[in-house]
């Protein structure tokens, strides 16, 4: 049965269609929109910032975008109806970002483009090996994504890939909250790094409130996003967490005191 509205779950796993929906981050936003249109060649990439400023919806973005053959726009975003669309979207809710060695390929002018993502956290030396070892068995560019790449480091696995990440026609796109828990030889690998910067009270609360319309989600005032915006240090997932406790409500009704009683997550800071 196809629910009306997005429930709870939906909202919790809610991923930009595109680039310009990604809020703040100027300067990564239009990073990544220049790759877009790079064909999957370009400088190793890594995005840093505290947690839930937008590291991993702006990295899914770019993964959605760059599978889809028919993107447009500038910021770039996919069209979220092809066929490559939908099967991006199917594989990622049953798999999440943490998908480990998951291949996907689009084409550009004829070249393929490989594109994985790996789980950090659940990643070993035989994962990579095999990685490399495929490498070697079709043409084309690979562009390999590693979220929470701190995580590398207890198995050292940050000093494995050394090598690798100077390899030609691999781009590598890495986020991390905690930079300084890396080796410094594996940052010096990536060229481009940029840093996430959270948006306004008054743009996320902008955004919150066509979030709020598009999934019929009823605010009790006008200053409660504005408050939501305020209290979750303008973190976007943190107020969806408040957004996803309003669909359950009998009303969808999001009130200031679920904003005021929410628990949100503090800063690193």
């Amino acid at each position: 049965m196809t629910k009306e509205f997005p429930d709870a779950y939906d909202i919790q796993r809610w991923t930009p269609q595109g680039l310009p929906q990604i809020l703040g981050c100027t300067s990564i936003i239009n990073t990544l929109h220049e790759l877009s249109e790079s064909g999957g060649r370009f400088p190793n990439l890594m995005i840093c910032g505290e947690p839930g400023t937008g590291k991993t919806a702006a990295i899914n973005a770019f993964r959605k975008t760059l599978n889809c053959p028919h993107r447009s726009g500038n910021p770039a975003s996919a069209c979220g109806t092809c066929d490559d669309c939908h099967k991006f979207d199917v594989r990622y809710d049953l798999t999440g970002f943490y998908a480990v060695g998951l291949e996907r390929v689009a084409k550009f002018n004829a070249i393929p483009l490989h594109h994985y993502t790996i789980n950090c956290g659940d990643a070993n030396e035989s994962l990579f090996r095999e990685l490399f070892k495929d490498r070697r068995d079709f043409q084309g560019n690979m562009v390999v994504f590693l979220d929470e790449c701190q995580r590398l480091v207890r198995r050292s696995l940050d000093e494995m890939l050394l090598l690798p990440l100077e390899q030609a026609n691999i781009s590598w796109v890495a986020a991390t909250a905690r930079p300084e828990e890396l080796d410094p030889m594996f940052i010096r690998r990536f060229a481009l790094r940029l840093k996430t910067t959270p948006p306004t009270a008054t743009e996320l609360a902008t955004f919150l409130a066509d979030r709020c319309r598009e999934w019929k989600i009823k605010v009790d005032d006008t200053k409660t996003l504005v408050t939501l915006a305020q209290s979750s240090q303008c973190r976007p997932s943190e107020c969806f967490c408040v957004l996803s406790t309003a669909t359950i409500t009998p009303n969808r009704l999001l009130t200031i005191k679920m904003v005021e009683d929410h628990p949100f997550l503090p800063t690193s800071s």
